[in-house]
């Protein structure tokens, strides 16, 4: 990260974007019956700060 880098993105509205275009696709494939609140109970995200753009990565735990 770049010396005096600040970010102008607040991780809300990055992560909720992942969370429902990752949940809606589970639903889509089967692997999930519905994305309400009597299958899925928590999502959880957070920002981890990264030296370089190849180091990215998004890890997703489904755990049943």
């Amino acid at each position: 990260m770049e010396p005096g880098y600040k970010s102008n993105w607040d991780i809300y509205n990055l992560a909720s974007f992942w969370i429902k275009t990752i949940d809606d696709s589970l639903v889509e494939a089967g692997v999930l019956v519905d994305d309400n609140t009597d299958v899925i109970k928590e999502a959880r995200y957070k920002m981890v700060e990264v030296d370089h753009i190849d180091d990215l990565e998004l890890e997703i735990i489904i755990t049943y």
